[in-house]
This record gives C-alpha cells, sequence and structure tokens, in this order.
C-alpha cells in the first residue's frame, strides 16, 4: 500500500538503488500503515504492515526491531511478502520458481525471517495448498512474410500474444507460538 507514495523511477529501477534511493523506499511501510489507520476495521493488521520489514537479526527497518519485538502477524508478512517478491518478475529481477525461492527463504531462517513461520511456508506449499500460475504464453499464427521462400513449412510462425504470472497465498490467522499460514 505504501508504495503508492513512492515515485516510479525507484520502484521501476532496473538497476541496484542507490543509498539515498533506498531511503526514500524504505518509507513505503510507514507510508502504508499511515494511509490506512483510518481505516478503524484493518487496525490490527497495522503492526504487520508497518514492520514486515523489520528482521530478527535487528538489520530490518523501519525501526530495527529484534527478535520478539517484532510481532508474530509482521513476521508472518515478511515470508509471504519475501515469496511474493522472489516469485514475481519485477523490474530488477527475474522471478525464480517456487522451489528456488523458498530455498532462498530457507537460508534467511533465523536471520531476517521467523523460522517458523519458513516452516509453515515450506509445509504449506509441500501440501499444495501455494498454487502459483506458470507464465503462459499464448501464441498467434502470423501469416510468413511476403518476400519468404516459397518452400512449405511444417511450422506456422508464431509471435507471443500475452505473458501472464500470478500467484496466491492464503494466509490464516496466527494463534500464540503456532504459526499457519
Amino acid at each position: 500500500m505504501g508504495k503508492i507514495g513512492i515515485e516510479d523511477g525507484i520502484l521501476k529501477k532496473p538497476g541496484a538503488l542507490t543509498a539515498e534511493e533506498f531511503e526514500v523506499m524504505k518509507t513505503h511501510t510507514t507510508k502504508g500503515a499511515n494511509i490506512l489507520r483510518p481505516v478503524k476495521q484493518l487496525a490490527a493488521m497495522l503492526p504487520g504492515i508497518e514492520l514486515h520489514h523489520e528482521a530478527l537479526d535487528g538489520r530490518g527497518y523501519p525501526y530495527g526491531l529484534k527478535d520478539d519485538q517484532v510481532p508474530l502477524l509482521a513476521r508472518v508478512i515478511a515470508v509471504a511478502d519475501t515469496f511474493d517478491a522472489l516469485t514475481t518478475n519485477r523490474p530488477y529481477q527475474h522471478a525464480h520458481s517456487p522451489e528456488e525461492a523458498l530455498g532462498i527463504i530457507r537460508d534467511l531462517a533465523g536471520k531476517r525471517l521467523d523460522p517458523k513461520a519458513v516452516d509453515a511456508i515450506i509445509a504449506v506449499y509441500g501440501r499444495g495448498e501455494i498454487r502459483i500460475q506458470r507464465l503462459t504464453v499464448r501464441t498467434a499464427v502470423q501469416p510468413a512474410p511476403a518476400n519468404a521462400a516459397a518452400t512449405p513449412s511444417t511450422q506456422p510462425a508464431v509471435a507471443p500474444v500475452a505473458v501472464t504470472a500470478t500467484a496466491s497465498l492464503a494466509v490464516d490467522s496466527a494463534a500464540d507460538e503456532e504459526v499457519r499460514v
């Protein structure tokens, strides 16, 4: 939500952000929480929205919280957000397969990401409850160019028409020490 307050030049930059650009990008968490703060029905979600980039090792943002200072909801959202970011094409990276993404997430367990939330997403994916629609390319037959050789072809020429990809992740409520994704 808060990324609507970040300029496109930063959001869509294909390369690495400068230190100044990254400082601007880090404001999306508090901007998102502030945008949604007036919505009373979302009050319980605000800590997750504002703090989902905090890291267990204290090197996250916006406040540098550590370990149990990071609310459980923020830790669960962090794992889901990381999975989404890794499996989605971005200007600065191609999408990873779900298996590659889970490997990266597993490597972040206990450092940036909560190990129980990581175990939960791996388990849910293993049960087939996270479905990623693979990239699909629909094609259309194109006529051969007028100057093409007169030899018949067994394969029609094709051109991409559309590329689509979607991911869905269901998040159930979490209770005390148990994380259910």
